[in-house]
């Protein structure tokens, strides 16, 4: 009886904390929308997850000890190689594979990675390319936990990921990246989001990657119990597909199978993150 009474007790709770979440979020993705139109500022849309978490727990006076900012957690070992590696094989496979069938074209000039690269590349587009991949894996991803991941796991999976488990909703994990990826429908509608195409079915494809991925992000989440692995493999994602993967990638039609809308993407995507989840996570919750 005490523990049925306790569990419905946390779930009111954390029904109550999303309902304020989402309120506030709602407010500052208005005025990161209106800042990135009118400014092209992006900074509030991209941090309105975090702000909202914060200002959530302040309100509420939940504190923050459940978000756990230790580096280490549990299976640290596993969790952070999946962070750092998982986006590096999902790019070598499905953008070699458009490569190779000629789906798209590997730009062996490396004329756009060449403008957009911090440090000259070699002349060898193999030698060049490997070179970008290595700063697009350090420099950049360390530019996306600042600009982005940090702000955005703090929110998502600090916060709305744990308080949806909580709640005792069917299926949290995928509701919580449903809610993910309809965040970005602003900014892709609005042609304000480079990774991905624009329209109908790249919207759909993309709600496909993003919820995809979004599965990988909560269960290093909870496997590991900090924020840490998933704001790595947020920032590595972004670093090597957006700076590595897609600025060496050409072809009229390359959104449509590659990047974060593109088809072959998903389906490799889904297809490892389903190993992962055979070989490493078994989680009641879905």
């Amino acid at each position: 009886m005490g523990t049925t009474m306790q569990e419905a007790q946390s779930s009111q709770q954390a029904k109550q904390g999303l309902v304020t979440f989402f309120i506030i979020l709602i407010i500052f993705l208005i005025l990161g929308y209106w800042l990135k139109t009118t400014q092209g500022n992006s900074f509030v849309y991209f941090y309105a997850p975090g702000i909202a978490s914060i200002i959530t727990r302040l309100i509420r006076r939940e504190g923050f000890k459940d978000v756990s900012f230790s580096f280490r957690g549990h299976n640290p070992k596993r969790t952070y190689l999946i962070a750092l590696f998982f986006p590096v094989v999902v790019g070598f496979v499905a953008y070699g594979l458009t490569w190779v069938t000629e789906l798209t074209e590997f730009d062996r000039s490396l004329s756009i990675a060449q403008q957009a690269s911090p440090l000259p590349l070699p002349e060898n587009p193999y030698l060049g390319f490997s070179y970008l991949l290595l700063l697009a894996w350090i420099i950049a991803t360390l530019v996306f936990i600042v600009n982005n991941a940090l702000a955005e796991e703090i929110g998502w999976r600090g916060y709305m990921l744990t308080r949806l488990i909580d709640s005792g909703i069917q299926y949290p994990i995928l509701i919580h990246g449903i809610i993910w990826a309809v965040y970005h429908y602003p900014l892709i509608l609005g042609g304000k989001y480079s990774a991905s195409g624009t329209g109908i079915f790249a919207l759909a494809m993309f709600t496909i990657v993003a919820t995809t991925f979004s599965y990988l992000l909560a269960w290093l989440r909870l496997d590991n119990g900090t924020i840490w692995p998933a704001v790595i493999l947020h920032a590595v994602w972004n670093g090597v597909m957006q700076v590595g993967f897609d600025l060496v990638t050409l072809g009229e039609n390359s959104a449509l199978w590659v990047g974060e809308s593109g088809i072959v993407l998903a389906v490799v995507l889904i297809l490892f993150v389903l190993l992962l989840k055979k070989r490493y996570f078994q989680f009641s919750k879905a």
